[in-house]
Parts: structure tokens; C-alpha cells; sequence
């Protein structure tokens, strides 16, 4: 088996199915450079992106102006051509503020006092799992199109969380997200497939691809991030049969109306 995320963003369902299967080929790969940067910098780098945010926390929780100006020169920096820098001002960035896309105007200085005594030993834990894994910065297609890498009798899945309706900020930025030629690049795909997304963000092309695409496409449920007012409802998009041991990955099981439930995938701050 070999498994590749073409959208890996924060990484919830990639580390779970990195620590369910730490001996398989893992490729992660996101189009949004901060991203890739953060991601190699904990996999290469940890003591001195640990040694960063440490120093950063410990200058803006002096003074809340400090921290503004801070906060406003790591904005700038999560475009530095200097890896570590870059993963350094994306993490604070998420860290200091709502939705880490507004610039100064959404910075949090609660979000500055938090106490987050957690976040290194998820750090580390992070660095274990990630070590082996090829990290790409660019295009979803070769994910979908590469051969194995190796003998991998169990075939490749690729998991994909796409942009659902092209207002994520790194395609509002670039040159937005072409739906037609994702659909067709995901039919075009000889491996195994899974996609997912809300109802709530519901993309025309999730459309065809459930009802009027592939015979081979397979429509299920899973219910993600707990019960009740924590339950959300999601849709997974595959091209194998849920009975299938890939759902494995996932910790998946099949209810008896024939959705797949999927547990909480581990994520958040």
C-alpha cells in the first residue's frame, strides 16, 4: 500500500494513517507553500522551529503593541524564501490569530496569552511520523497519475480534501481552481480514490462525480469530530467498495444502512 494526500493543508487525516501505518510510502504534497514549508521544517527542524516560536511567544507576551508589530512582520514572512522563517511566521500566524488570512486586523492578543504546553510535544510527535515522508509543493495531477513507487501490492489511495467552492485564500489568490479538470483527472486516475467534503460546501462537480460520473464511484456517509453539536456531517467520494480493508486507514465501519462511519480524525490547534 502506498498513500498520498495531494491537499494535506493541517494534516489530521495523513498522520492518523501515518501512525496506523508508519512502514508504507507516504507522499504529502500542497499547492500553498506555507503549508510544505511548515510541514518540512517539522519533519527536518524541529528544535529550531520549537526555539522560534519559543523566543516570539516570549517577546509579544511583554506588550500587547509588541506583539501587534510582531505579528505584523511574521505575516510578511510567511512569504520568506528561507524555509524555516516561513514555517516559523505560518505557525505563529495561526496561532496569534482567528482564521490567519486578515492580516493585522485579526490579530488575537487572548490568542497570545493562550497557554499551549501541548503544542511541542505535538511537535515531536509530528517529527516522528513525518520522517521518511516526501513532502511536494505544487500540482495535485502527479499524485493521482504516478505510478507506485516501488512494489506496493495493495495499490496506492490517494485521499483528497479539495478546495470545495475555490474561496480558500490560496486559490482566491492564485489562479483559482479548475474544477473540470480536477474531475477529470480524478476519472483519469488509475489508483484508489477517496475525496471528501461538507454539505454544507457542496461543489457541482461532487455532484457528477456522485451521481452521473464512473460506474466505479462509490457514494458513503461519515460522521467526523464527535456527537451532537459537535457532529458534522460529510461526504466521502471513493472508487473501491466500502468493504474494502483500505477503509482501514481511516478506522472506518460500515453502518447498517451502508454508510461508513470514520472516527474523529485528530487535529485542531
Amino acid at each position: 500500500m502506498e498513500y498520498r494526500e495531494p491537499f494535506v493543508g493541517g494534516g489530521a487525516s495523513f498522520l492518523l494513517a501515518r501512525f496506523k501505518y508508519p512502514d508504507v510510502p507516504f507522499w504529502i504534497n500542497d499547492k500553498d507553500q506555507r503549508v510544505t514549508c511548515f510541514w518540512t521544517i517539522v519533519r527536518d527542524m524541529p528544535d529550531a522551529l520549537e526555539a522560534n516560536i519559543t523566543g516570539l511567544v516570549k517577546q509579544a507576551r511583554m506588550d500587547e503593541a509588541a506583539a501587534v508589530s510582531l505579528y505584523t512582520e511574521q505575516f510578511a514572512a510567511q512569504q520568506s524564501d528561507n524555509v524555516l522563517e516561513a514555517a516559523t511566521a505560518f505557525l505563529i500566524i495561526n496561532m496569534w490569530s482567528f482564521n490567519a488570512h486578515m492580516g493585522a486586523k485579526d490579530f488575537r492578543w487572548d490568542y497570545v496569552q493562550k497557554p499551549r504546553d501541548y503544542l511541542f510535544p505535538r511537535i515531536r510527535k509530528a517529527h516522528a511520523l513525518l520522517q521518511g515522508v516526501t513532502i511536494t509543493n505544487g500540482d495535485y495531477a502527479p499524485l493521482l497519475s504516478e505510478p507506485a513507487k516501488g512494489r506496493s501490492d495493495a495499490g496506492v489511495v490517494v485521499f483528497m480534501d479539495p478546495p470545495y467552492d475555490g474561496t480558500e485564500t490560496i486559490y482566491k489568490e492564485g489562479a483559482g481552481f479548475n474544477f473540470d479538470a480536477f474531475y477529470e483527472a480524478v476519472l483519469a486516475s488509475k489508483h484508489n480514490w477517496i475525496i471528501t467534503h461538507s454539505l454544507r460546501r457542496f461543489w457541482p462537480r461532487a455532484f457528477k462525480l456522485f451521481y452521473f460520473g464512473a460506474s466505479r464511484t462509490w457514494k458513503v456517509d461519515a460522521f467526523l469530530d464527535g456527537a451532537g453539536s459537535n457532529k458534522r456531517d460529510e461526504r466521502l467520494i471513493a472508487n473501491f467498495d466500502p468493504s474494502s480493508d483500505l477503509w482501514r486507514l481511516y478506522g472506518a465501519r460500515i453502518n447498517s444502512d451502508g454508510t461508513i462511519a470514520v472516527p474523529h480524525r485528530a487535529g485542531g490547534e
